[in-house]
């Protein structure tokens, strides 16, 4: 077939046209296949909720279209906390849950949410806000329940339990395992407004959720006896695997929801600052009868951030005084005739007023006669600084550095995983966020570790820096169970002291009969209350290589001992009964003791006798500036000199009076005038 110039023209433009297109094509689909891919994988937090309110804690959970880094920041006083990451690390996830410690009871708090460095607030630009729980009288018994989710991949997900009936409570949470296994404490439920502890019987109906990435999740709900066994763990007859098209979010109670979530805008602020009130006018000053000046009070305008005031005017009264003068009119005496009267002249006295005698008596204090004295305290038999060193709660996922120093300072742990960049700070437990205090004992909770991973930490004791011979410390998590440990508490008290939170509760089980562990476990740490009441967990406690669970028999022991600026005692007790079981510490604190140097008797210190020598002391007692030995004393006395001053003021007083009463009666004499004293 012939093919004409023109045509083969036309078939090369269609070939090029093709050539260019296809690949075009192709590119074009597969950037708008990851254009709408990733419009379902937002960063932005959506399912955001509350759970595990306290006195002084809370968390914060939500999900993401996508896997973000994501961390919360805390606002108080108008100032930024540090970001506080996700409790399992800072790893990318789509599920988030982020615990905030060291709170304070009964206070207002406000967050903002960061997901992948960008920050995101509610509508208007308004910081999320929560109240943490009053402190109350009451004194739950730890009800834990645990149990195991069947279909999670790695641990992006996120376990809650509530009470949904007779009424709802606000939802405990925790984080599952890499195999499923959770455990939360239904001890710790509170009502939807946070004010009071809810309780758990055998026919309360709760619900457990599994809330998972990519609208995955199960739902449970029945009553306790139906879900729990006895001991607190989900029977098998309750299926917890997680699913597709589950909205588990849509279960919770809505108190514990926050449905509005945007992005912050930069450079958007809240509102500008109050103008600064203007001065008030000050009184005029009154020459006569002057007004009083009037001030104009500053109205603040909000300017941006800035508030500019107005300042007050000030008017100066002015008055004039109309004087009248006043006219004295005299009156001229009227002489009558007759025997002129005339006043008699006053008798001249005929003492002598030089030889007029006055008598001053001083009462004055008697008091111990010393160099000096120095009021110490007696020194607790303790051992302070770096030999002080105690790890405790060593976990899985963390640890705990517990030391004591000889005076209150402040503390802090700095940690990683590289020898050289120790780029981590964990706090003390009792610190907050914006606010670090001063103590004796010490105890930095170092966590969200991983599990079988050496981390290198230095600990800082006020201006101190403890190492290991000069170079950092070494520990290795332990590697995580196949089960969760089992839930053991220990309760007890301590007496004595004044801040029972300036101490540290030290436990340890020991084996006592070769059976089960051998040898002693790591410790349990934990701070007593402020009246001095503890509890803690000791389940989960493991012997030195961290291979198990520390398994004890009924006649190993347990002792309970202080970290604590005094002398204690310590308390160990059999194993026999966990549930009842309750340890006592007695603590001595450190005693005021004044050391005084005291000097020899000698027969006249002369002390003060200079100031006033030529006065005599009344009621025949000794003069003043002698010492004497009262009957039964060694020591000398002297006068007091806050007594001394005030009766030597009194009588130097009284002699000038004196002598001015004397050159007056002279001067009257001189004027032939008489005067009688």
């Amino acid at each position: 077939m012939y093919i004409t110039p023109r045509q083969k023209r036309r078939y090369l433009v269609t070939s090029i046209l093709l050539v260019i297109a296809i690949p075009v094509t192709v590119v074009a689909i597969y950037f708008a296949t990851q254009w709408l891919s990733s419009a379902g994988q937002d960063k932005t937090p959506q399912e955001v909720a509350i759970s595990n309110l306290t006195t002084n804690s809370l968390t914060v959970t939500w999900v993401t279209g996508k896997k973000t880094n994501g961390s919360i920041i805390i606002v108080k006083d108008k100032k930024d906390s540090s970001p506080v990451i996700d409790t399992r690390g800072a790893d990318t996830r789509k599920t988030h849950f982020v615990e905030l410690v060291s709170l304070e009871p009964d206070t207002d708090y406000t967050f903002k949410i960061v997901s992948d460095g960008e920050e995101f607030t509610s509508e208007g630009n308004k910081n999320f806000k929560f109240h943490t729980a009053p402190l109350t009288d009451e004194t739950p018994v730890p009800k834990p329940v645990y149990g195991k989710a069947k279909g999670l991949s790695a641990d992006d997900a996120i376990i809650f339990v509530f009470v949904s009936s007779p009424e709802e409570s606000l939802p405990v949470s925790a984080v599952p395992s890499a195999t499923g296994n959770w455990i939360v404490d239904l001890s710790s439920l509170k009502s939807t407004d946070g004010s009071s502890s809810v309780s758990v019987s055998s026919d309360t109906e709760v619900t457990v959720i599994v809330q998972g990435a990519d609208d995955k999740g199960a739902v449970e709900t029945g009553t306790y006896s139906d879900v729990f066994d006895d001991s607190g763990e989900l029977k098998e007859s309750v299926d917890l695997t997680v699913d597709t098209g589950i909205q588990a979010f849509v279960e919770l109670p809505s108190q514990s929801k926050i449905t509005e979530v945007i992005a912050s805008s930069p450079g958007t602020t809240t509102g500008g600052t109050s103008g600064t009130s203007g001065t008030m006018g000050t009184t005029g000053s009154t020459s006569g009868s002057g007004s009083t000046g009037s001030g104009t009070t500053g109205s603040g305008t909000t300017s941006g951030t800035t508030g500019s005031g107005t300042s007050g005017s000030t008017t100066t009264g002015s008055g004039t005084t109309s004087g009248t003068s006043g006219t004295t009119t005299g009156t001229t005496g009227s002489t009558t005739s007759g025997t002129t009267s005339q006043t008699p002249e006053p008798a001249v006295p005929t003492f002598d007023p030089a030889s007029r005698e006055f008598l001053i008596t001083l009462d004055i204090n008697w008091k111990n006669l010393v160099l000096g004295a120095q009021t110490t305290k007696t020194t607790p038999d303790v051992t302070t600084g770096a030999d002080s060193l105690t790890l405790a709660n060593h976990t899985d996922t963390g640890f705990s550095v517990v030391w004591l120093s000889d005076s209150p300072v402040e503390q802090y742990v700095k940690y990683g995983t590289v020898q050289t960049t120790l780029n981590d700070e964990a706090i003390d437990i009792r610190d907050s966020l914006v606010e670090k205090g001063k103590y004796y004992s010490h105890i930095i909770e170092v966590d969200d570790l991983t599990p079988e991973t050496t981390y290198f930490y230095e600990v800082y004791s006020g201006s101190e820096i403890y190492k290991n011979s000069g170079s950092p410390f070494t520990l290795t998590t332990f590697a995580t169970l196949d089960s969760p440990p089992p839930f053991v508490t220990v309760a007890g008290n301590i007496t004595g002291l004044d801040d029972y939170t300036d101490a540290v509760v030290m436990l340890q089980l020991a084996d006592k009969d070769n059976s089960g562990s051998q040898g002693k476990s790591g410790y349990a740490a934990v701070v007593p209350d402020a009246s001095g009441a503890w509890i803690a967990s000791v389940g989960d406690l493991r012997p030195g290589d961290g291979s198990e669970y520390y398994s004890y028999s009924d006649n190993d022991e347990v002792t309970a001992s202080t970290v604590t600026y005094a002398d204690s005692t310590t308390d160990t007790k059999k194993t026999t009964d966990f549930d009842n079981l309750s340890l006592a510490i007695e603590i001595t604190p450190p005693e005021d003791v004044s050391d005084y140097q005291r000097v020899n008797l000698l027969s006249d210190y002369n002390i003060s006798s200079s100031q006033i020598a030529t006065v005599g002391v009344g009621g025949g007692g000794p003069t003043v500036g002698d010492t004497y030995l009262p009957s039964g004393s060694t020591t000398p006395k002297t006068a007091d000199s806050s007594s001394l001053f005030i009766g030597t003021g009194a009588g130097i007083i009284a002699i000038f009076i004196g002598i001015r009463l004397v050159r007056k009666n002279e001067y009257r004499e001189k004027k032939g005038m008489a005067s009688s004293i």
